[in-house]
C-alpha cells in the first residue's frame, strides 16, 4: 500500500490525485493523511481512490484553531462530514498538547465527533512530543510549542479514562 501524507497533500492536489489514480490502477491501497482543509470538490474528486482517510482533528474551539493552525477549523469539519456521509472510511486522529487542546472543552468535542460519526474506524489519541524542535532549529525556524512539556502516561491515561465506555476503538499513542 501506499500513504500519502505531507505537509498537507492536498496542498499539491493535482500530483496527489495522479497519484492515488496510479496506485488504484495498479491495484495498491491507498491512504491520504490529511489535515481535511482543502477545497470539497477535491475531496470529491479523490475520494473513489481512497481507501482509508487519516483524518486530523486539531482543536474544537475555532478560535485557537485559527490562533494555532492559521485557519478555522469550519472548512475541516464540513470535509470531515462530507467524507463521511459520503461513504469513506476514517480515522480520526486527534493530536493532544498538554496546556493548549487536551482540556475538557477540546475532549468534549472529540467525543461529540464520536457520536456524531459512530462508523468512524476509530480515534487515535496522539500524545504530543517535542522532536520538532531540533528539526525546526536546524532549518532556522522559530519552534513556537518549545516550552511545552511532552505529554507523560498520567496524561494519557487521563485521556483514555474520558472516553471509558465510548462505543468506538478510542486509543492513544
Amino acid at each position: 500500500g501506499i500513504t500519502i501524507s505531507g505537509g498537507e497533500p492536498m496542498a499539491q492536489f493535482e500530483f496527489t490525485k495522479e497519484l492515488l489514480m496510479m496506485a488504484k490502477q495498479n491495484g495498491i491501497h491507498t491512504v491520504l493523511d490529511t489535515c481535511g482543509y482543502g477545497e470539497q470538490n477535491h475531496y470529491k474528486e479523490i475520494l473513489n481512490y481512497v481507501d482509508l482517510f487519516l483524518f486530523d482533528y486539531k482543536l474544537t474551539d475555532e478560535k485557537l484553531h485559527k490562533e494555532y493552525t492559521g485557519a478555522t477549523n469550519n472548512e475541516i469539519l464540513a470535509n470531515l462530514d462530507y467524507l463521511y456521509n459520503n461513504g469513506a472510511s476514517i480515522i480520526l486522529r486527534c493530536p493532544l498538547i498538554p496546556g493548549i487542546n487536551d482540556n475538557e472543552e477540546h475532549l468534549k468535542g472529540i467525543k461529540e465527533i464520536i457520536k456524531k460519526y459512530p462508523l468512524l474506524k476509530s480515534v487515535e489519541l496522539m500524545s504530543y512530543h517535542n522532536m520538532g524542535r531540533d528539526k525546526a532549529s536546524r532549518v532556522g525556524m522559530e519552534y513556537k510549542l518549545s516550552q511545552i512539556k511532552n505529554a507523560d502516561e498520567r496524561d494519557k491515561q487521563r485521556w483514555i479514562n474520558y472516553f471509558a465506555g465510548e462505543k468506538l476503538n478510542v486509543v492513544c499513542n
